[in-house]
């Protein structure tokens, strides 16, 4: 149905956040606000689709390096990302109805591939 690609490291949305002294408010890290608006550019074309039926995620993550990573942050990072630009009504298990997720090393080319079939 859908095959897109990621270019880069995905970073995690909810760790490295910065919180306002004065408010208590927290907002993402600079390298996450910094690489959604990458992402959005990568997916102009996917832009208002709003897809509300249930739906499998594949996501092949290549990683640029060896360190330990958190995958699910990373799904939750791209998944965001797609309700953000409404590519996704929602990302709640009424669409996301299944999911796989598979990590190897490319530490020249680092991206996610993702495939979206309907159920």
């Amino acid at each position: 149905m859908y095959n897109f690609t990621l270019i880069g490291r995905v970073p995690s949305k909810k760790n490295s956040r910065i919180t306002n002294r004065k408010t208590g408010r927290s907002f993402p890290s600079s390298s996450y606000v910094k690489w959604h608006k990458q992402a959005e550019k990568q997916l102009e074309k996917l832009k208002e689709e709003n897809i509300d039926f249930p739906i499998h995620i594949h996501y092949e993550f290549f990683m640029p390096d060896l360190r330990k990573t958190d995958i699910s942050n990373k799904i939750e990072s791209i998944n965001d990302l797609l309700v953000d630009i409404h590519f996704l009504k929602d990302d709640n298990w009424k669409i996301i109805q299944q999911f796989s997720a598979y990590a190897q090393l490319d530490r020249d080319n680092p991206r996610v591939e993702i495939q979206i079939d309907e159920l």
